[in-house]
């Protein structure tokens, strides 16, 4: 059932173009990091996030599942999370991200925490937002899932 649920998500999100050899990134992780779902604050499960890091081509430590997450930056993780306390304001996610800037010229994440809304549970915007957890920048040129104005679909 997971694998069949798993494919359906990944299917609706190929629905939106990727354009990705055109997208700026100009962020990355310096080591692959850990993906925590925070599972009692986000609308979206392990299923989801393993099809949307997929997409991504995503090279990542581990996924943990944690009923225990706060709000703030741990070092080496992407951490996904709801908005509460975080005013979105006309968006349905935001990433907020910490990193360094290097001696090389280079900036390395640190962290990053995916914040999405309740009423939105649409799989391109974890798709969207993970993007940014990566690195990658919004990508206006035409339609596409890195568009800075995505929408959430009316929920069935």
């Amino acid at each position: 059932m997971l694998i069949l649920i798993s494919m359906l998500v990944s299917q609706a999100a190929q629905a939106m173009p990727m354009r990705i050899s055109s997208y700026e990134k100009d962020v990355i992780w310096e080591r692959p990091p850990k993906i925590v779902i925070c599972t009692e604050k986000t609308v979206y499960n392990r299923a989801q996030v393993e099809s949307a890091l997929s997409i991504w081509n995503a090279d990542y430590d581990e996924i943990i599942e944690s009923n225990r997450c706060n709000y703030s930056h741990s070092a080496g993780t992407i951490k996904i999370t709801d908005s509460q306390g975080y005013d979105l304001g006309r968006a349905w996610a935001v990433t907020s991200e910490s990193f360094d800037a290097m001696s090389d010229g280079r900036n390395y994440f640190f962290s990053a925490i995916i914040r999405t809304s309740s009423s939105c549970t649409d799989f391109n915007i974890l798709v969207h937002e993970i993007g940014h957890a990566l690195g990658y920048r919004h990508y206006d040129e035409a339609q596409d899932i890195m568009n800075s104005i995505i929408e959430c679909p009316a929920e069935s």
